[in-house]
């Protein structure tokens, strides 16, 4: 059976040449390569900070547990318990800060982190 639907006189496909038609040799190249680096950053930009994030997050729970010794009011681990958590998580600063905590939202000394890194 044949399929007698016709395609619109219109459509991007009929127009003719190829994908690179207008462009020179070196700007595909440059436009294939420009794509390939920015896709090379990308991978290596969500490797550093998979790899840093989980470092940073502990790191600024020792601080934080350090603030709340000393007095500092927080309700990071009622939060960190609410949700069943035994670690401060990067979703439990998260809720943290869009409830507006005085430790989560009170900046954190550099030298923490450097002091606390393993």
């Amino acid at each position: 059976m044949r399929n007698n639907l016709q395609r619109p006189a219109n459509n991007p496909a009929d127009a003719g040449g190829h994908l690179t038609e207008g462009l020179t040799r070196w700007r595909t190249i440059v436009v294939v390569g420009g794509t390939m680096l920015a896709l090379l950053l990308a991978a290596l930009d969500q490797t550093i900070v998979g790899t840093a994030m989980p470092r940073i997050v502990a790191a600024m729970e020792i601080e934080a547990r350090k603030r709340q010794k000393k007095g500092a009011k927080t309700d990071l681990f009622k939060i960190m318990e609410k949700r069943d958590r035994d670690r401060l998580t990067s979703g439990i600063w998260a809720r943290a800060l869009k409830a507006k905590d005085p430790l989560a939202t009170s900046p954190m000394d550099i030298r923490a982190f450097r002091e606390s890194a393993p």
